[in-house]
């Protein structure tokens, strides 16, 4: 077989080639998935501000963009649009490669991913007891994250098209409090004031990475490559704007949160919580809470539909079985990585949120 040949086979393809997808996904989905795929908003970034301070926290949101996203974003818009099929890196790195740096590479992807989805169903636990103020027992948590995953593997089930439509609210629903904490918080910006402030410590370390994780992210909608109508235009266009609207929220957000809660030491995940009590009261809060749960959801989505591809992809290229490249006639969807997937992200439910987020951190540093 030669090498072009194994990837053209499928399964469940009377013909010996793969089954032809439904090209689904149009420029604003593609977006949506993109933006979702890459932080889907600034959630998660205060730490960034802890431990480097907020003039390195804004240097590295000018300038890091332009030296790792956008060579990111150039190398998926060219070889998916060059390879036009789901699977994305595990095809290019298997084509380019070989089997060798295509099993590490696969297996790397599948452990982080598995991971990372087990840690958004707790997310949205956890924003959900802050919102609705409980706390919710052990019990209580894993019943609620198996219904969301279920959720989300029946849209994936059911199509690009559905997880496309949903993303793009998805992507409104948690855009909607980063626009009113910019709006509200404008006239309260100083940025002198702001920058002349020298942190009384820093890590330089864990700054980096999380500017890193929060900046990439853009190769995984090129897993989605078969499903996306005229990819030559929709590519290039798509991830271009999403990468803008990403630079633009996470700076203003960043320059405004700065500018009103000022003890940058303690900057930590969730501050911003604090910087939409600081400038809207509790309304605000509860808005950033539902926002910050709802985000989570889309992030948990569009993970499922870009790994889901992953796991059909390392089928394609023999390190896994050729059943989890099956495809379902009726939706074009690989049903059996996407169902693999989910079962494997349930099974993370249980551990705690430290290990999960410790994994996924110890992923992003290597």
């Amino acid at each position: 077989m030669t090498d072009g040949q194994k990837y053209d086979e499928a399964p469940d393809s009377p013909t010996g080639r793969a089954p032809e997808t439904k090209r689904t996904l149009t420029f604003w989905k593609l977006c949506a998935l993109t933006f979702a795929s890459v932080a889907g908003g600034p959630y998660g970034f205060e730490e960034a501000v802890g431990a480097g301070g907020p003039y390195l926290t804004l240097t590295g949101l000018l300038l890091v963009p332009f030296l790792w996203s956008v060579p990111n974003a150039l190398m998926t818009a060219e070889l998916a649009c060059m390879m036009p099929e789901n699977g994305g890196h595990i095809l290019w790195v298997d084509r380019a490669f070989g089997s060798f740096w295509s099993f590490q590479n696969s297996y790397a992807t599948l452990f982080s991913t598995i991971f990372e989805g087990g840690l958004y169903p707790v997310m949205f636990m956890d924003y959900m007891g802050e919102l609705l103020g409980v706390e919710l027992q052990t019990s209580a948590r894993v019943s609620i994250g198996l219904v969301v995953i279920v959720l989300v593997t029946y849209m994936n089930i059911k199509g690009t098209d559905l997880v496309g439509s949903a993303s793009v609210w998805f992507t409104v629903a948690s855009l909607g409090p980063f626009v009113l904490i910019i709006l509200l918080g404008l006239p309260k910006l100083d940025l002198i004031k702001t920058l002349d402030v020298v942190p009384e410590h820093t890590n330089l370390g864990s700054f980096v990475t999380i500017l890193l994780w929060s900046t990439s992210g853009f190769d995984l909608v090129g897993a989605c490559a078969g499903e996306v109508k005229n990819p030559g235009e929709t590519f290039p266009s798509a991830l271009s704007f999403a990468m803008g609207l990403t630079l633009v929220i996470d700076l203003l957000s960043m320059a405004v949160g700065m500018s009103v809660v000022t003890n940058y030491d303690t900057w930590t995940d969730g501050t911003f919580m604090e910087v939409a009590r600081v400038l809207g009261g509790q309304w605000l809060t509860s808005v950033f809470l539902f926002g910050a749960a709802i985000s989570v959801i889309g992030l948990l989505c569009t993970l499922l539909c870009s790994s889901s591809r992953i796991v059909y992809g390392m089928a394609m290229v023999g390190t896994l079985p050729r059943c989890f490249a099956k495809t379902s006639k009726q939706y074009g969807t690989p049903w059996v990585a996407i169902l693999a997937n989910s079962v494997l992200m349930a099974c993370v439910l249980v551990l705690p949120f430290a290990a999960l987020a410790q994994v996924r951190r110890g992923h992003a540093q290597v």
